[in-house]
């Protein structure tokens, strides 16, 4: 499958080491969640957006982290 197909699908039958992807999910979730804890309240000034942006990165960190791993399954 190519790199879109496994960013967009909801099945981990699409990886070529699927439990590549289910075990690195909480990593991601974690690195994500500290940088937006740690760096996003320098970025932001309101309380909403403090709470918000570990959400943002979170979600960041999870789809450039599959990115990542689908180049690598790829090979």
């Amino acid at each position: 499958m190519t790199i879109r197909e496994k960013l967009f699908s909801f099945s981990w039958d699409a990886w070529n080491h699927p439990w590549r992807a289910v075990a690195l999910t909480p990593v991601f979730s974690f690195v994500g969640v500290t940088i937006g804890y740690l760096g996003g309240v320098h970025l932001v000034d309101s309380s909403l957006w403090v709470k918000v942006a570990p959400t943002l990165f979170t979600i960041g960190t999870l789809y450039v982290g599959y990115a990542l791993l689908a180049v690598i399954d790829e090979c």
